[in-house]
């Protein structure tokens, strides 16, 4: 859980002239962190459990994962729309009210600028929650239990 949220930190601070290899290596190391969550609690799930149990079990598994996966899917491009069409809108009313005789030349050139500007804001604030959400998950997975294994 900490490789994954440090992994995820660095994504908050990003900006437009960030290195993209710096962008990979974080990457990376994010998803070292996720990929070493999977092992242990597969394992905490199946340690103990009686062989009749298994198969629902791993069913009951997978679709824990699977509706995780489709609800983080779907929610992280609702934060980042939201957040890009809201101050979107905002910025270029303000462009707007600030500068009576634009140009359409001008307009497509802020206009570029105000997006990129937004866009990267939106990626930045999507990063910050889930950090919050790792957080929030941690909590529970330091009480993953200590069961014994059957013979």
């Amino acid at each position: 859980m900490l490789i994954s949220f440090l992994g995820t930190i660095p994504f908050i601070f990003v900006h437009e002239n960030t290195n993209l290899i710096w962008l990979k290596l974080v990457l990376f190391v994010f998803g070292m962190g996720i990929g070493g969550l999977q092992i242990p609690m597969m394992t905490d799930i199946f340690i103990g459990l009686e062989k009749k149990d298994i198969p629902g079990t791993s069913v009951g598994q997978i679709i824990i994962q699977n509706v995780g996966s489709a609800v983080i899917s779907a929610v992280v491009p609702a934060v980042v729309m939201s957040e890009i069409d809201g101050q979107m809108t905002t910025k270029l009313h303000q462009l707007a009210a600030m500068h009576t005789n634009l140009t359409p030349t001008v307009i497509a050139r802020a206009k570029t600028s105000v997006e990129k500007a937004v866009t990267l804001n939106g990626y930045q604030l999507d990063f910050l929650l889930s950090s919050i959400v790792l957080t929030m998950v941690a909590i529970p997975a330091m009480f993953l239990s200590q069961k014994k294994v059957n013979k």
